[in-house]
Order: structure tokens, then C-alpha cells, then sequence
């Protein structure tokens, strides 16, 4: 996809949503024949090749030694020009044969789609073959004769496609040979109409080297080199950067290890059509938080041992009841995909030693309720230790049909008020509504609501990262895949990283110290958590001071001793406890510009000095001897591992997924891909899920 280099991220970022700017400049879309490849025309190179191949072969008179030479210099005007010198029909008739009409190719396709989604852009191109103007009817179409008219189709936001090279219908127009540059550069009207567009439109020259001589000696001629390329921006969409042209010319640097037909330039195309304000997740390094952080620990996911719905597929229906739209909703975590032992008493426990406030989703309470009991639940209410967060609406996958593969993202939907979900999600016993009542009043005074669809669209940041090589490579999602597309099976695994990215930004809006990752997120974490939030897991200390050991506390050892909560409560009330909450949030905001992912795979048990952990344990210890607790052991020793490898568990799965759909759809590997690439299955998603 894209390179890494800073240039490029500064382009990149000038050229994402640059159509939908309102006040831009009109934008010229400049193709060359790196496009035309896509259909199977061979490069300007490949054609001159084949070329000095077949004169050197048909032609005695041919001046084989001077096209050598040409050829080594990458002067391929020169040998076009001694081809038509040898034999004038012999040189039309190869011209004709090697642009002549090819059948449509995926990736073109996915080329037209992206040039159709710039709303009002016009096309310059090179090239003279004529599947452009074919397959895009609802353009003007001019030629070099009459390329002065552009001018006045710029004024009236007409869509055009000028053809500055010819067209192989008309072979005396192409541009190919010495003599055609020579004429070019004589031709002052044509002079003047292309300095006029690079002056009055932001360009993006795309399939396109910016080598041609006659542009060159244009720019060289011109002394005031900003003045002739006006204020830009102009974009060159390359594998190579270019520091000899002018600042206005932004390269953007892709790469060609993954497709080395050079697809990847066509995204730069996708993204120029996507909200603007989706950049803030590209790239960008951790934001250093200048609040105060609070001593306040979030569990992002709350499942205790038990069988849980975790996704779900939606019908949207009118009101004739016809359903418009299909929502997938939730992780939808199954068995594999998270540890085989259930956290959550673990999860909490740790976040009651380790913190002043414990928050979770507000949906998660009926879980919690069941996991503690009613007394603890109440307890924790009023010592204002459990809080509740509430976000503006659910994220969703949206899709059109069962016969459509991609839908699109859609986060903060089905807005639900608090109180009303505090509703739904309890049920007065008979004869105890007026305490139920005063219950979830007291619930809702707890409730922090987090609305993310502000002035940074949240909906925006998480579509950009799918944009991301990286988050991709780790989704299976396929580079050959649309900018804004999500595929039907990878859409719970997306939705997963949405929620590490809503978990981020509501540590950073909220200024919490700490939150507890869902397995497998710690590869996504250092992606979303760049372009929302940072932070750090805190888990093993409080795990040591429990046990004396690092590990996770199975769910069994709370509920066969129940004295363990009371022993955590008492812990959290003592002056030791106190202090070792201090000590765990001091280090906290010492630690907070460190990296997300070396704080995931540490936490903070290299953070938390041995003595205090000491004398934090031996404090607990005596509390659960007075509570008749010999002691609670760990039954296992980390799910780090889980937590950085998951991932490569939910692209199995993904897989799985995929192989379903195209089974349930009769879909074979060598039809075009559902996720809307116009790609073959075998090269898109099937190559993108292989390991």
C-alpha cells in the first residue's frame, strides 16, 4: 500500500478527502499508461521493446544500434522515431495492433469505480487507447484539436476527457515519436491550455511517470515555477519519490511488494473521496495527554462463566415491514477466540485492588449483578467505587442484502438513553418496585455518557484505520478491497477493533488510567490507540497482591470462596490499600508518553516496585487469614499470549466465514470477489486470509 516515509503521510493527508472540500480548486484526475495496464496494454517501455523487436526482426534499414542506445537511455520517443523512419506503415500497423480493443479486467474496473466516486473531477490522459471514454459515457470527450474547450467546460463544471496524446482510432493524432513531442511543444495553443489547467485545478497524476519531455521542458522554461503550478495542490502518485519536481507536486509513495502492477495507487484515488477527517487516524503517533489522569480502571468487555450472546445479525424493516437493511452488531467472541476460562471475577477483582473506580458498560450490569450478588453490587454503588459508561449508540455493519459481501460502518446508531436501557435491563420483583425504582435512579446517577460522534467524528477516525495496510494485513481484509467497504465475514473482527478504538478515546475523553483489553487486541491496540487515545493495561499487580503470584484468577476461586470480596473491600478501605492505589496511579502518569504495545505486554509488573507490592500483599494476606482464606492460587499463569496472537485466531475464523459465504452463494474461486474488489476470489480475500 502506502509507504511509511514522512513525505508521503503529508501527501497522503493533503489528498485524502481533497474532493470533498467545498471550496477546491476543480480537480483533474491526469492518467497514463501505468492505467491502460490494467487492461493488458503493454507500458510505454513494453511497447517500445516490442517494437525494436519487431524491426530488428522485418526491417534491414533499421538502425538497430541507434535504438539500442535510445532503449539503454530510456529514450523511447527516439526509437519510435526510427521505427516510423524505417518503414511508416509497418510502424502504424504495430501502432494499431497493440492498442487494440481489450476485453474489460477487474482491476480496471475497480479503476473506473474509484474515477466515478470523485464527484466532478475531469480526466487528462495520455493514453490512446479508448476504453476511458468508453466506459465513461457521461464525459465529454475531446481531442488535442479542440483540447482549447476545456477551458470553458472547467466554468461550467462539465466532466471531461481529453485525449492530449490521441487516439489509436485516429492514428495520425498519437503522440509517441520525436517529431509528434516537436509539434507539441510548437503547438502554443496547446502550450497555453495545459499551463492553464495546472494552473486553475488541483491535478493527480496517477499511472503516470511525469517524464514526458515536453511538460519537462514546460516546467523548465518557466521561470516562476510556483506561478505556473498556481497554489496546487497537485498530487504525483509514484514508487518513487520525486525531489527534483516543484514543492506544489505532493508525492504520494506506494508500494509494489504485495501487487506489482501497481494497484495500490488506485486507493490513493478512494481515499481522495473519503471525509477528510478521516486522516486523524492515519498514522499519527500517540497524542501525550495533558490532563490529569484518574484513578479509574475500565473493563471494555465483561463475560462471566456462563453461555453469552455476544453478536448478532439485525433486519431493518420500513413501515410496510419491508426490511431495508441488515446490521451486524457485537464481537461475536465463540469458543478459541477467547481464553478457556472465564475473567471477569478476575477483571474486577483487579480493578478494586489496583483503583479508586472500576467502570463498565452500562449494557454489562445484569452480568455483573449475577457475578457478585445484590449486597456487593449495592455496596459498590455506594461507596461510589462502580461507575457506568454509556455510549451515544451501537456500531454496526450495515448491509444491503444476503446477496451483497461489503456493507459499510456505522457507529453511534440506535441511540438509547440511559435510563431507559437501565429499564429494559431489570425487572421489579412483585411488591419491591418502589426499591427497584430507587435502584436504577441510582444506577443512573453513575452513569458517565460518552458521546464520540463530535466535533472528531468517531465514525470517520475507525473507517480510516480500515485504510490502514496494517490493520488490514491483521483483519484478512484484502488490499484489492474499496476504501470504506467492509466485507460481510470480517465484519465482527472489525467491529472488535472499533471497540478498542472507542475504548481508547474514552480513556483519553474520560482521563481514566487504565483499561482491560479484549483477547487478541493487542496488536490493533497500537493502531487504533494512535489515532484516539493511549494507555496502559494494569493487571498482574493486583493478581500478586491477591495471590502472590502473577496470573489470572479463575472465576472458581471467588465463588467457592466468597470471603475473597470481602477481603478486597476491607483491602480498598485500609491505609495500605490506599497507598498502593496511589502508587499504581503515580506510575501511571510517570508512564504516560510510553508506547501502548510494551505496556500491554508488561503491564505494570515491571512498573510497581517490589516493596510495595510487599507490603501490599502482606496486607491482603492477613485479611484473607481473618476472613478464614488460606489463600487463593492462580490458576493460570498469563493470557498475554492470547492477547498478542488472537488475532491470527480471528482470521482463522475469518477464513471460516469466508469459505461459507461463497459456499452458501455458489461462488467459485475464480469469479469475481463479493467484497466489491472486481477482483478474482483467488487473488482478493482468499490470498489475504492465508497464513
Amino acid at each position: 500500500m502506502f509507504s511509511s516515509d514522512a513525505a508521503t503521510f503529508d501527501s497522503l493527508k493533503k489528498l485524502w478527502g481533497l474532493a470533498t472540500v467545498s471550496n477546491r480548486k476543480p480537480l483533474l484526475i491526469w492518467v497514463g499508461a501505468g492505467a491502460s495496464s490494467w487492461l493488458g496494454y503493454e507500458r510505454w517501455e513494453g511497447v517500445a521493446r516490442v517494437f525494436h523487436r519487431s524491426f530488428i526482426k522485418s526491417v534491414a534499414s533499421y538502425r538497430r544500434v541507434d535504438a539500442n542506445r535510445a532503449l539503454a537511455r530510456e529514450e523511447f520517443p527516439t526509437v519510435f522515431q526510427l521505427c516510423y523512419d524505417a518503414d511508416p506503415q509497418r510502424y502504424r500497423s504495430l501502432l494499431a495492433g497493440s492498442f487494440s480493443p481489450l476485453p474489460m479486467k477487474p482491476v480496471y474496473t475497480r479503476f473506473l469505480d474509484a474515477l466515478t466516486r470523485i464527484d466532478g473531477a475531469s480526466l487528462v490522459t495520455t493514453n490512446v487507447d479508448e476504453m476511458l471514454e468508453r466506459s465513461l459515457p457521461g464525459f465529454e470527450l475531446l481531442q488535442r484539436s479542440d483540447i482549447s474547450r476545456a477551458v470553458d467546460l472547467l466554468s461550467s463544471n462539465t466532466r471531461f476527457i481529453a485525449k492530449i496524446h490521441g487516439s489509436i482510432s485516429s492514428i495520425e493524432t498519437v503522440v509517441f515519436r520525436n517529431e509528434d513531442y516537436q509539434a507539441i511543444a510548437k503547438d502554443q495553443g496547446f502550450i497555453e491550455c495545459v499551463k492553464h489547467l495546472l494552473d486553475t485545478c488541483s491535478v493527480v497524476f496517477i499511472g503516470y511517470g511525469m517524464r514526458d519531455q515536453y511538460l519537462i521542458e514546460l516546467l523548465s522554461q518557466t521561470a516562476a515555477v510556483h506561478s505556473l503550478f498556481g497554489t496546487g495542490p497537485h498530487f504525483l502518485i509514484s514508487t518513487t519519490l520525486r525531489p527534483e519536481l516543484p514543492s506544489s507536486v505532493n508525492v504520494v509513495q506506494y508500494r509494489t511488494d504485495f501487487h506489482t502492477d501497481h494497484r495500490s495507487s488506485i486507493l490513493s484515488l478512494e481515499v481522495a473521496a473519503r471525509p477528510r477527517s478521516e486522516t486523524d487516524s492515519c498514522g499519527q503517533p500517540l497524542a501525550k495527554p495533558s490532563l490529569v489522569l484518574r484513578s479509574a480502571h475500565l473493563l471494555s468487555d465483561f463475560y462471566p462463566a456462563g453461555t453469552w450472546t455476544s453478536g448478532n445479525m439485525l433486519a431493518l424493516r420500513d413501515a410496510n415491514g419491508e426490511r431495508t437493511v441488515q446490521m451486524i452488531v457485537g464481537p461475536d467472541w465463540v469458543v478459541g477466540e477467547i481464553p478457556p476460562y472465564a475473567t471477569a471475577a478476575h477483571d474486577l477483582a483487579i480493578g478494586l485492588i489496583c483503583f479508586d473506580h472500576v467502570l463498565i458498560p452500562l449494557e454489562c450490569i445484569p452480568r455483573l449483578f449475577e457475578l457478585v450478588g445484590g449486597s456487593l453490587f449495592e455496596t459498590l454503588l455506594n461507596e461510589d467505587v462502580l461507575q457506568f459508561i454509556h455510549w451515544e449508540g451501537y456500531d454496526s455493519v450495515c448491509l444491503q442484502s444476503d446477496q451483497i459481501g461489503f456493507g459499510y460502518l456505522a457507529t453511534g446508531a440506535t441511540k438509547t438513553e440511559p435510563l431507559e436501557l437501565i429499564r429494559r435491563l431489570f425487572s421489579a420483583v412483585p411488591g419491591r418496585e418502589a426499591e427497584a425504582t430507587a435502584l436504577m435512579s441510582r444506577i443512573e446517577r453513575k452513569v458517565t455518557y460518552v458521546d464520540l460522534s463530535g466535533s472528531r467524528n468517531f465514525a470517520d477516525i475507525c473507517n480510516g484505520l480500515f485504510v490502514s495496510p496494517a490493520t488490514r494485513a491483521i483483519l484478512g481484509v484484502s488490499e484489492a478491497t474499496p476504501a470504506g467497504r467492509i466485507p460481510r465475514w470480517a465484519a465482527h473482527p472489525v467491529l472488535r477493533v472499533v471497540q478498542v478504538a472507542r475504548i481508547g478515546a474514552t480513556c483519553q475523553r474520560s482521563k481514566l488510567g487504565s483499561m482491560k483489553l479484549m483477547a487478541g487486541a493487542a496488536k490493533v491496540a497500537e493502531i487504533a490507540f494512535s489515532a484516539v487515545a493511549e494507555g496502559v493495561l494494569a493487571t498482574e499487580p493486583g493478581s500478586y497482591v491477591l495471590t502472590g503470584q502473577y496470573g489470572v484468577i479463575c472465576e472458581n476461586e471467588f465463588k467457592a470462596q466468597p470471603g475473597v470480596w470481602d477481603a478486597i473491600m476491607q483491602f480498598r478501605n485500609q491505609n495500605s490499600g490506599m497507598n498502593f492505589r496511589k502508587e499504581i496511579l503515580k506510575l501511571l502518569r510517570d508512564n504516560e508518553a510510553a508506547e501502548v504495545i510494551p505496556a500491554i505486554d508488561s503491564s505494570l509488573r515491571q512498573m510497581v516496585p517490589t516493596d510495595v507490592l510487599a507490603r501490599s500483599r502482606l496486607a491482603m494476606s492477613s485479611l484473607l487469614a481473618a476472613n478464614g482464606i488460606d489463600h487463593v492460587v492462580p490458576a493460570v499463569w498469563s493470557d498475554s499470549t492470547l492477547l498478542n496472537s488472537g488475532t491470527q485466531i480471528w482470521r482463522a475464523r475469518t477464513k471460516q466465514r469466508f469459505t461459507t459465504y461463497l459456499s452458501n452463494h455458489g461462488i467459485g474461486v475464480y469469479d469475481l470477489c463479493p467484497c466489491g474488489s472486481f477482483e478474482r476470489v483467488k487473488f482478493c480475500c482468499m490470498a489475504s486470509l492465508e497464513f
